[in-house]
């Protein structure tokens, strides 16, 4: 005797809930397996991060007045509801009609991740699709045991055997099938199946995090103790403002001051890893290691930073006390050519940002620094060297 089928309401949201169980363990995978090498990421990050480099800029502007300092969270967020609406439409396309769509799709998000990893800033490799590519094939493998599970139930399975039940019925006990088992009991087991996907990879994206903390930069800043200043700058007494009601305090504690970051993961670089170099029109290059440069002549200066996107009377500005060598010194030693007119920066995640020579060569305090307040770098403010 063959067994009921449920309605094809039923199969939509139950394969509803396996693409999105298929995808929460892609997704864990992913971050687990990403854990396992420094320059590795999610799929969601890369990608994430190809967004923000080619989002028009209105919609970063945008972006930032509407959340400010939670722009990227906002964005993880929409990557996150995206992806859940896409697992969501792929699983129940998966149950009602052919299994086969399902697994093109993940795999199709694969690719995505695989050639967002493959087009990072500095240059990804083969190797960093590794994440996107075993993430995608274990979500595959997944959304096709959910539906073997559940295929003796669903519409597709017997066209026309059987009459579709009201979804009020999908729970009664029903003819039995080859091997004794029941639509109830198949839906049990599908039911299991989808909670146990989720929550393996719930288990594995932290497991993925906790692996890649190994790689933070936080012990290494630790570790650093600051030189003083060649002409140390007065302390400021506590309290000190600028009189102005409505107005911030004269310095900005480190954990108030305002980011706004042009990737979604903070660089971790430690000091031993480190290395400046000043490059391009001069007439010598130079190289400089963390210790080489806190053992220059050393400067503090109180310098108030603000964001391009700030309004009157926002909150993306700050002010704190630096610490850190001249960058016309450095200037200065590498000798600039006749010519040269810009000076452009590059972070190791390959954001560069540049400004005119003068800039820094017309007595104004510019400088490479690597202290805060009196303290290093904050691994969020450029640690272990920005430039000021």
């Amino acid at each position: 005797m063959a067994m009921d089928t449920i309605s094809k309401r039923a199969a939509t949201a139950l394969g509803a809930f396996a693409g999105l169980g298929a995808a929460i363990l892609a997704l864990g995978t992913a971050e687990l397996v990403a854990g396992l090498k420094r320059n590795w990421k999610s799929p969601v990050l890369d990608v994430g991060d190809r967004v923000i480099d080619h989002v028009p800029v209105f919609l970063k502007e945008f972006a930032i007045e509407t959340f400010g300092q939670n722009d990227k969270l906002a964005l993880l967020a929409g990557i996150g509801v995206f992806l859940a609406l896409y697992a969501a439409v792929i699983g129940a396309i998966s149950f009602r009609s052919r299994i086969a769509l399902g697994v093109i799709g993940i795999g199709a998000f694969g690719v995505i991740g695989s050639y967002a990893a493959l087009t990072r800033r500095v240059g990804g490799s083969l190797s960093d699709a590794i994440p996107s590519t075993f993430g995608a094939v274990v979500g595959a493998l997944a959304l096709w045991s959910a539906h073997r599970i559940a295929q003796p139930v669903l519409p597709t399975a017997t066209p026309g055997a059987n009459a579709e039940v009201d979804d009020s019925t999908t729970g009664e006990l029903c003819a039995s099938v080859a091997g004794g088992a029941t639509r109830r009991q198949v839906l049990v087991r599908s039911g299991g199946l989808l909670a146990a996907l989720a929550f393996a990879g719930a288990g594995a994206a932290v497991v993925g995090r906790a692996i890649k903390s190994r790689f933070s930069a936080a012990e290494s800043r630790a570790n650093v103790v600051l030189p003083t200043a060649s002409e140390p700058l007065v302390t400021i007494p506590q309290g000190v403002t600028v009189g102005i009601d409505g107005v911030a305090p004269f310095i900005t504690p480190n954990a108030d001051f305002y980011r706004i970051d042009t990737a979604l993961t903070v660089p971790q670089i430690p000091t031993d890893d480190y290395e400046l170099r000043v490059t391009g029109m001069v007439d010598k290059e130079l190289r400089f290691s963390f210790d080489e440069l806190m053992k220059r002549n050393v400067v503090e200066c109180d310098i108030t930073l603000t964001c391009v996107s700030n309004t009157i009377g926002g909150e993306l500005v700050g002010n704190a006390r630096w610490l850190g060598v001249r960058l016309d010194e450095l200037l200065a030693e590498a000798g600039v050519q006749s010519g040269a007119d810009q000076l452009v920066g590059r972070s190791i995640d390959g954001y560069t940002c540049g400004f005119p020579i003068e800039a820094a060569t017309d007595g104004r305090n510019a400088l490479v620094a690597f202290g805060m307040n009196g303290e290093p770098l904050p691994l969020e403010h450029g640690f272990p060297v920005r430039l000021i």
